[in-house]
């Protein structure tokens, strides 16, 4: 009877450079997965930002929006000295997120009527009518972002600028749409 062996990882020689090489990509995957979540964290919190800005401003069409985001204060904080104080064409996860939500605006409000039972848009409050927005625009536009991820990404927004008494709302339309979008 023959014994099979598994050589792991861990188990492998430290001079074997394919092995230190595996391990080096593995970290670096991690890493990078790491980073992505909180450039992507830090990107919705300046779309929320400038979005919930947004009610108070006449946006009539791309080119301004482009502008009202580049004028963003968190846009100039960004900006590298090189740049003169002049931003550059939006463009990243936050500018889709922006361009997405006021593009789709009056199709994503119909999707959080319509899984928001007996509640009107009107009643619901700005900056959860923003989260809802941003997160049913992900879910929709956006499938490579998890469901899962994206709803707890504005339960954590909502948590940060939010009332903690519309966590359940938020939660339940977002799950009910995600739910709906599953289904086809």
């Amino acid at each position: 009877m023959s014994k099979n062996t598994v050589t792991l990882k861990a188990d492998a020689p430290q001079d074997d450079p394919a092995a230190r090489a595996d391990a080096g990509a593995a970290k670096a995957e991690r890493t990078a997965n790491r980073s992505n979540r909180a450039t992507r964290r830090a990107s919705r919190v300046t779309a929320f930002q400038i979005l919930y800005g947004l009610r108070f401003a006449e946006i009539p069409d791309a080119l301004a929006l482009a502008q009202a985001f580049a004028d963003s204060p968190d846009q100039h904080d960004a900006l590298p000295p090189e740049a003169g104080g002049q931003a550059p064409y939006p463009h990243g996860f936050a500018w889709d997120l922006v361009h997405g939500v006021w593009q789709h605006h009056v199709e994503l409000d119909a999707a959080i009527a319509a899984h928001s039972r007996n509640w009107k848009l009107e009643r619901i409050g700005q900056v959860e009518l923003t989260l809802l927005r941003m997160a049913a625009y992900e879910l929709k536009y956006l499938p490579d972002v998890p469901a899962g991820a994206v709803i707890n990404e504005a339960l954590e927004l909502n948590r940060e600028f939010g009332e903690m008494a519309s966590h359940g709302f938020i939660n339940g339309v977002l799950d009910a749409l995600a739910a709906h979008l599953r289904a086809g």
